[in-house]
């Protein structure tokens, strides 16, 4: 049995799909818009919105997206990712290990977020712990520089000069990436959305 579901107008949203729906109105300033997406319209007098579902997973989708994006970001896309992941402007920085304002200055602009903080940022957002994937990348670094110097005198060295140009190449990466203010778009048939409910 299918829910019908009324507007405000007194009639009623049914499903259709639409070639573009303008979602930034849902992503807090980020502009974006959604690609062959279901969506519900009032049959009186046009209002459209979306299922809850769709919601909820193109945000999921846009925040990963965000946080694995190279390069910096900027307040737009640091206060979305705060936002997503449920944390005040205080306990993002609690979490940091910086204070508030510091957090209200990187969300509007006012100084850019440091490497290290975006890093941990990005891990909050995948859900990944930061600490241990540090710790596993340096005692693996460690057990290659080991394996180089009991391999050859001359490979610790030349190990060595590999991880050196590895930071600098990310520096560079880093420096000549500007955050992103272009739209995204994004195709709802590539989100991982439950199947959908009629209305």
């Amino acid at each position: 049995m299918k829910r019908i579901l009324p507007c405000d107008c007194g009639g009623t949203f049914r499903a259709e799909k639409v070639a573009q729906f303008d979602f930034s109105p849902y992503a807090d300033g980020l502009q974006v818009t959604l690609q062959n997406v279901p969506v519900l319209r009032c049959d009186r007098c046009g209002e459209t919105t979306l299922d809850g579902a769709i919601i909820d997973g193109t945000l999921a989708t846009l925040a990963q997206s965000i946080a694995i994006t190279e390069g910096k970001l900027g307040g737009i896309e640091l206060r979305f990712l705060r936002k997503q992941i449920l944390l005040t402007q205080q306990e993002l920085a609690d979490r940091l290990g910086c204070n508030r304002v510091t957090v209200a200055d990187w969300e509007r602009d006012a100084q850019p977020i440091s490497d290290h903080h975006l890093l941990r940022l990005r891990a909050l957002v995948l859900g990944g712990d930061l600490h241990a994937n540090l710790e596993k990348f340096h005692d693996a670094l460690e057990a290659a520089f080991a394996a180089a110097r009991q391999a050859q005198p001359g490979a610790e060295r030349l190990l060595a000069n590999a991880v050196a140009l590895l930071q600098q190449a990310a520096q560079e990466s880093r420096t000549n990436s500007a955050p992103s203010r272009e739209r995204r778009v994004i195709d709802a048939r590539k989100l991982d959305l439950p199947p959908s409910r009629d209305p």
